[in-house]
């Protein structure tokens, strides 16, 4: 099942962070022109969310143990905003 849904990409203290759904995710890793994401409370509470983009692909990994926290991405300016089809899991 293929859905259309909207992305953020603002600045983060050293790298991107992509926002999907009030979620934020921290930039991973990048290969073969993949991007891996994972949730930015993969540290503090262990959440294995984790997001691929691959071009206009979006592909969702795992689900988040939290709900979404206070989005702090409101006040940033975004750096890039796409729309892109996301392959549900």
């Amino acid at each position: 099942m293929t859905t259309r849904i909207i992305i953020y990409v603002v600045a983060g203290r050293k790298n991107p962070k992509l926002i999907v759904n009030e979620n934020e995710y921290e930039l991973h890793v990048k290969s073969n022109g993949r991007t891996a994401w994972r949730c930015t409370q993969y540290h503090k509470l262990r959440c294995k969310a984790k997001v691929i983009t691959s071009g206009n692909t979006l592909e969702k990994k795992f689900h988040h143990n939290h709900s979404p926290k206070k989005p702090s991405y409101e006040k940033k300016t975004p750096l890039l905003v796409k729309v892109v089809t996301r392959h549900l899991t």
